[in-house]
């Protein structure tokens, strides 16, 4: 099995970000579940942090599909790990936009990418944990089913 935790921009067009993360979210469980796969999809200003676990080819099928995604660029891979158990086992593929949470401050998502970016001495493991740690204990409602 393989997680995989990538950042990405989102790419403004006719559509509000809100719709397209409706749209992501209600075609995501669909296919998530039949390819086994689980993860988050966080978003806020502009940019998006997922993380995707499952087998390794149905993980590696969809960063294929999600590099030709004409909503998003610039993926870039912050954390691919072969593992043994599912960090985000009961999150089919919750979306969470973190501008709508008063818990969090406008620029929270970018500075949590960029202090893993610099900071070696955040491992692959405690990132995924502090992502595990700020959806558990923040109050955020799961966007599923």
């Amino acid at each position: 099995m393989k997680l995989v935790v990538y950042s990405s921009q989102f790419i403004p067009g006719d559509i509000s970000s809100a719709d397209v993360l409706e749209d992501i979210r209600i075609i995501s469980q669909d296919w998530n579940q039949r390819n086994e796969i689980t993860g988050v999809l966080l978003f806020q200003n502009q940019t998006f942090l997922q993380a995707l676990e499952g087998p390794d080819d149905k993980v590696d099928n969809l960063m294929q599909r999600l590099s030709s995604d004409c909503r998003h660029r610039n993926i870039d891979i912050l954390v691919q790990l072969a593992i043994q158990h599912r960090y985000f086992p009961d999150w089919n593929m919750a979306t969470i936009d973190l501008q709508n949470e008063a818990l969090f401050a406008q620029d929270t998502l970018a500075k949590l990418i960029a202090a893993y970016r610099k900071n070696v001495r955040i491992t692959d493991a405690g990132f995924i944990t502090l992502i595990q740690s700020m959806l558990n204990n923040s109050g955020i409602e799961k966007i599923i089913n």
